[in-house]
Parts: structure tokens; sequence; C-alpha cells
């Protein structure tokens, strides 16, 4: 809800006996005087603000130079064409619900006294005062040569500031259990990951809820996942071009398996299950355990001449072998049991 509530008023009286007072002193006591009259109607005080205060002053100190009310010398609230929501916006002053009392009065003794009985008197000064939303002011009050005092009152409800984010550190582990090369982003970082091959990835972000954006082959629009903080995850390939993104159970129960491998060729071959990376020479044969939670484990071999791996399904207690089908033509084959 936004309150934008005005009010101008002055006062000419006849000359009295009058105490030299500072604008600072008299502001202060119009802020106490009020705050006072807020208690008596058992409201909160208002606190006071220094963008408000030094909006007030500005338009007091403009008048009492000019010593004139206002443009037209009537209507304080327009001061150099502008009215109090222009002075609040020319200021980035951000809230709720605003408004401004404005007066003069000359020739009192207690011109603070005189100008909060005029502002009581009236409707729209009384409601302004009494707004039980408004929690800031901001007081301008300044004397003109005429010996006039004129007199600025912001209220006002701010706008919550936004509250930093917080930044949160993750640590994430993830997969690549596919046969090709994957593109990832997390927040503005991006990032791949080669087929067979696993990540730690340590990540400060400010996103409430943390995600990966995922670019998968042959795809121009990413796809976007929730992340954990200390969770594993893999990039799978559940059919012919079509992936996943999935949690791995890290609960999951170990699988030891053993296959059997069988170098046919004339080459030593380097290949590599997880992490760890083998050789085995040309005509060797040679048994391998190993331990992993995923039920699909795979083989990466990388053939003599070659740069780049391929990757082979292996089952539990399986054999096979590495084979030259053409010159310089590899496959890796399950081999016949004898």
């Amino acid at each position: 809800m936004r309150w934008a509530t005005l009010g101008a008023v002055g006062l000419l009286l006849a000359a009295t006996a009058v105490l030299a007072q500072k604008p600072e002193e008299v502001e202060e006591k119009l802020l106490d005087q009020v705050n006072a009259y807020r208690a008596k109607k058992s409201l909160p005080k208002l606190e006071t603000d220094d963008d408000l205060t030094a909006i007030a002053q500005e338009h007091a100190r403009g008048m009492a130079s000019a010593d004139k009310f206002g443009d037209s010398g009537r209507d304080g609230r327009v001061w150099e064409g502008k009215g109090p929501a222009d002075r609040i916006k020319a200021a980035g002053y951000k809230h709720l619900g605003f408004a401004e009392n404005v007066g003069w009065n000359v020739n009192q003794k207690d011109p603070v006294a005189v100008m909060m009985k005029t502002w009581l008197a009236s409707a729209q000064h009384y409601k302004n005062i009494t707004t039980k939303e408004f929690t800031r002011t901001g007081i301008g009050a300044a004397k003109g040569k005429s010996g006039k005092w004129y007199f600025v009152q912001l209220f006002a409800r701010p706008a919550e500031k936004a509250k930093a984010a917080k930044q949160v550190t993750m640590v994430v582990k993830l997969e690549n259990r596919t046969k090709q090369t994957i593109a990832y982003r997390i927040d503005k970082s991006k990032f791949e990951v080669e087929a067979g091959k696993a990540v730690e990835l340590t990540h400060t972000t400010s996103a409430a809820k943390p995600q990966i954006g995922v670019t998968w082959p042959g795809a121009k629009k990413e796809e976007l996942f929730d992340l954990a903080d200390k969770a594993t995850f893999a990039f799978v390939e559940k059919d012919r071009d079509k992936y996943a993104f999935e949690k791995v159970d890290a609960k999951a129960a170990k699988l030891t398996m053993t296959v059997s491998l069988d170098n046919r060729t004339k080459q030593a071959v380097a290949f590599r299950v997880g992490t760890t990376k083998y050789k085995m020479e040309a005509g060797q044969k040679g048994q391998l355990s190993y331990t992993s939670s995923t039920p699909k484990v795979q083989l990466a071999v990388t053939w003599p001449g070659t740069e780049k791996e391929e990757l082979f399904d292996m089952a539990d207690k399986g054999s096979y072998a590495f084979v030259e089908k053409d010159k310089d033509k590899y496959a890796f084959e399950k081999a016949e049991s004898k």
C-alpha cells in the first residue's frame, strides 16, 4: 500500500518578542513535539531518516533563501516546479508510502509550538502526523530575511532493503557415463567433462536453488537440473541420443566384478576403468577385478595411433578380447568361452 498525502499552511500574526534560534535546534524541537503527540495517541515514535532530512532541509532552505512560500508564494508544496513526489523520486528514496507537511509563520516567540498547533488544527496535516504506518521522518527548518520560519516535514515508510544473498559453497561429483563429451554450466561458469571421466567440482553460488545447465550432444538448448551439496550425479545415455542426468545413490551396494581380458593384437593397448588406467602388452592375457557402485561398468580404450577414447560395456565374469579387424582397425569383443 502506498500513501502520498500533502499539506501546506502559513500563519502571519502581530509582532512579538522572538528568541534567536538555530535551525537545527528548531528541527530537533519539532521532532520532539511530533513524537510526544504520537506517544499520546499510543503511536510508535518516528525515527530520523538522513535521506528524508536532506530532502526536507534543501526544500526549507531554498524557500528561506528566496523568502517565498513555494513558487506561487501561497503553496509551499511546489518549489522550483517540483512537488514532493518529484523530490522523493529525484533522491532515489524507495518507500511504501509518504506524506509531507509544509508551513511557515513569522513573529512568533515559539515558532515550533505555533507550527504544531496550526498543523494539528488541519485535518490533512493531523492525518500525516498520526498515520501509524509511517516509521521515518525528515525535518527541515530555515529562517528567511523577513523573519519567516519555513518548515518542511516528510513522513515515510521505507521499502525494505533486499538482504544480501547468502553465498554457499557446494561440492559435487559428476560422472560422465556416456560416450560423448558433455558441456554444462553452473551459474555463468562453463565446463566440459570427457566421455567416461569423473570430476569433483567445488562451486560458490548465491542461488537459492543451485542448478546445472546441461547441453546434451547434438542439442542447442540446455536442460536444467537441481544440484545438492556433497552428492554424486551421473550423465547417462538411456537410448540412442537420449540422455539423462541422475543422482547416484551414495548408499548403493558396491559391486566387485571380475573380467578376463585378452590382447589379441600386435600392439600394446591402453585402457581405463573408472579413473584407473591400465596397459596390456601384445598377446597378453589377464584378469581384472574392479569395484563399482554403478550397475553399468565401462571400459575406455585408447587404440594404438589414436588419442580419443572409445567406450565399451562390460559384464561381471565376462571374457573380452582386443582384436585387430583390419590394418589399424581395432575392436573390443566378447570372447567365446572355450
